[in-house]
């Protein structure tokens, strides 16, 4: 078993696209170079600048990673505060439906007492009901 092709020096596994084939200072460049005849004929110099644009693609690389970081961080902030009134409103909504509960279970109770009441006692209100409308009627034509 073959173990896998190391990646290339300039591979950015956080990149949003990949990099185009057509960079002009490719890090490959340098080891290529450098394979071909020890040095590859490059001077002290043209290795350091080499170097230098190598290290300059990994600082935008991880600018561009750090700002990622830095939306993601806010966007964080922002869900956790939507969170926080959301869990505020079904608070307040539960204590409304906790008292709405507490209410209707109070007219229920008043509802059972009235109905009862009626059923032990529905000939002595009616009687009285006749009584009120028969005394409202003489009254009223007198």
């Amino acid at each position: 078993m073959s173990s896998p092709a190391p990646l290339p020096l300039d591979h950015n596994p956080f990149a949003d696209e990949p990099e185009r084939a057509d960079h002009t200072t490719d890090s490959g460049a340098l080891h290529g170079a450098a394979r071909k005849n020890g040095n590859g004929g490059f001077s002290d110099a043209e290795i350091a600048g080499l170097q230098e644009q190598h290290w300059q693609d990994q600082d935008r690389h991880l600018d561009a990673l750090s700002g990622s970081l830095n939306r993601q961080h806010e966007m964080s902030l922002q869900m956790n505060e939507e969170l926080d009134l959301h869990q505020e409103l079904l608070e307040e909504y539960d204590h409304h439906a906790n008292r709405t509960g507490l209410r209707l279970g109070g007219a229920t109770s008043q509802m059972d007492r009235l109905r009862d009441s009626l059923k032990d006692h529905g000939m002595v209100w009616m009687l009285g009901a006749l009584i009120v409308a028969l005394i409202l009627l003489i009254a009223f034509f007198k």
